[in-house]
């Protein structure tokens, strides 16, 4: 009877680890689509802008006005912003077929997103004590494992450890050459449940030792998690606030440019630069929130439990 129930349990288990595993699949892609949304609408507002840019410098070239630099200048401007805008689909486009496979969607099926959608700051986090305490509770890996080296049954201690493969946060920092992501910490999530299970423990002898210090490893892994993700969280919540402070003046100064290039006190190059300069700041704004996100999902992937706003202590068992 007590291994039955063991076996129940395991089952159990199994269902419910994959159901978060879906679960979180699903909330960082549809965060990625909705930031992906908003990068794209600031890429093709520009894009228009310079479209229009162009058509007015090319009437000006033909009535004497201006010179050939100032539509080399403006047309290059709109070529880099284009480029953009194609990066951006193709992010988005990606970002949401892999919602949709994580919802268990047609490719075709597009779904409709919540308006708005951001993460919420990390000061509403709890701190890391806090989070630490009993996670060896709440994640659900580790109650399978602690099952599992506490059962006689190597036939189940097998099972547990092919039921439960490891869930891998990646960490590191964000750049592009092109200059359009200059700071932030990019995270990549492994969903074992994503990817055929490629991270199976090897089960040719599940002895107790193993699940006990597969458990352990496991357990020293996720706290140290927790705490790298807090502060990384701290500190590109930082960057939000000086990147979103910089794009007014940024603004300011594309103005100034503009009235000083009509006066004849500005050169067209100069404009071009401040112009895509504050494009580059916009997305990189964009991109440090999503990167946020990525950031909350991984931390709640690693504690075991969803840290939203009045979801604290709820967790996927």
């Amino acid at each position: 009877m007590a291994a039955a129930r063991n076996q129940a349990t395991a089952v159990d288990l199994e269902v419910a680890w994959q159901e978060w595993q879906v679960a979180q699949a699903a909330r960082l892609h549809l965060y990625r689509v909705a930031l992906l949304d908003r990068q794209l609408a600031v890429a093709k507002d520009e894009e228009r802008g310079l479209q229009d840019n162009v058509a007015t410098v090319k009437r000006a070239l033909n009535l004497g006005y201006v010179t050939i630099i100032n539509l080399a200048a403006a047309q290059a401007s709109l070529q880099k912003v284009h480029l953009q805008v194609l990066t951006s689909e193709q992010q988005r486009e990606q970002e949401r077929l892999a919602l949709n496979q994580a919802l268990g969607l047609p490719p075709e099926q597009h779904v409709p997103l919540p308006a708005h959608l951001e993460p919420a700051s990390p000061q509403t986090l709890p701190p890391f004590n806090e989070i630490g305490r009993n996670l060896e509770e709440r994640r659900l890996d580790l109650l399978a494992l602690k099952m599992g080296y506490q059962s006689q049954e190597e036939r189940l201690r097998a099972a547990i450890l092919a039921q439960v493969p490891k869930i891998n946060i990646g960490f590191a920092h964000a750049s592009d050459t092109t200059h359009v992501i200059t700071t932030g910490f990019a995270i990549t999530i492994d969903l074992p449940i994503f990817n055929r299970n490629q991270g199976r423990i090897a089960i040719e002898s599940a002895t107790r030792q193993k699940l006990f210090d597969e458990y352990v490893s496991r357990l020293f892994t996720a706290r140290a998690d927790v705490a790298r993700l807090l502060a990384d969280m701290a500190s590109l919540s930082q960057q939000i606030k000086t990147t979103e402070k910089s794009i007014p003046t940024l603004s300011n100064l594309v103005q100034t440019y503009y009235h000083a290039l009509l006066e004849g006190n500005a050169d067209v190059i100069s404009y071009y630069n401040a112009r895509d300069e504050l494009i580059a700041r916009q997305i990189e704004l964009l991109t440090l929130k999503r990167n946020l996100a990525d950031q909350r999902i991984a931390l709640e992937t690693a504690a075991g439990e969803y840290l939203g706003s009045g979801e604290r202590g709820a967790s996927p068992k």
